[in-house]
């Protein structure tokens, strides 16, 4: 038997040898079994570890990076907008600066124009005034040296109206034109009844000069007025020497620019007796 084995020996040499995952055989010839083989693992190596590690490694150096690279533009971020907050700060400063000479600039216009306007205002004025023509009554009172054709009542003319003479001369340097000539009387009794009245109570009176010449051409615009016809009531009380009697005139014109002035004088007497001017101012422009 021992030979017979030999000879398989043999044989299988000369075949090239057993299988090499043909596992070794006992005395018998049969195989001898072999224990569970387990995988080698990476971590037992050494070369999963190696390869673990490096990558770990790779994968932090990559996150750093990316901090890094957040952090670089999270700052420029931030210094770019400080930059913008700077630049608009700037130009808000250049523009308030512009805005601020812009305002003076509007300032030093508004009253070289205010200045002119009012320069052009006065000279206009001044032109006014220089070549204005002034109407101014001179005197006002009744004619008592008339003497009527009814005995007893020299205050009276014809008509049984009393004469007013007003005394009328231009002294501007310029004519007047359309001129007219307002009338207000009235029997006040006591003089302190005189009372200043608005002339839409008074009467127009015609039968004047419409254009009054300047008094440096020796022109005189001397005029008369009258009263309305007087009552025989009228003339028994006026005729007592304590009745005063109130007569006022306004005379009004234009000048040469279109705008229209006006004078007036008031006179209170006594006939026969005191005579004076109304209690209040004389308005005249």
């Amino acid at each position: 038997m021992g030979h017979s084995l030999l000879e398989m020996v043999h044989k299988e040499i000369a075949k090239g040898g057993p299988p090499a995952n043909t596992p070794p055989a006992n005395s018998q010839g049969q195989p001898v079994p072999q224990g569970p083989t387990s995988p080698i693992s990476s971590h037992q190596n050494g070369i999963g570890e190696k390869t673990d590690s490096h990558r770990e490694s790779k994968d932090n150096q990559t996150v750093k990076e990316l901090e890094n690279d957040i952090k670089t533009g999270e700052w420029w971020l931030i210094r770019i907008g400080v930059a913008g907050i700077v630049t608009n700060a700037v130009i808000a400063l250049i523009y308030f600066g512009q805005l601020k000479e812009m305002q003076k600039a509007t300032i030093a216009s508004e009253k070289a124009a205010i200045a002119a306007a009012s320069a052009a205002d006065t000279a206009n004025r001044t032109m006014k005034l220089t070549y204005q023509p002034r109407i101014v009554i001179a005197s006002l009172g009744p004619n008592v040296s008339t003497l009527p054709s009814k005995p007893g009542l020299n205050f009276l003319d014809d008509e049984g109206k009393i004469r007013m003479n007003a005394g009328v001369s231009n002294i501007g340097p310029v004519s007047a034109k359309n001129v007219r000539y307002f009338t207000f009387w009235r029997i006040i009794g006591k003089r302190e009844n005189a009372k200043q009245l608005p002339y839409r109570e008074a009467r127009e009176s015609f039968g004047h000069l419409k254009t009054i010449l300047p008094k440096i051409s020796g022109y005189d615009a001397s005029t008369a007025f009258f009263t309305d016809k007087l009552t025989p009531q009228q003339i028994k009380r006026i005729k007592l020497s304590s009745t005063w009697t109130e007569f006022s005139v306004l005379i009004t014109y234009d000048d040469d620019f279109g705008e229209t002035h006006g004078t007036e004088y008031c006179d209170m007497f006594v006939i026969g007796g005191a005579q004076d001017i109304c209690p209040w101012s004389i308005r005249s422009d």
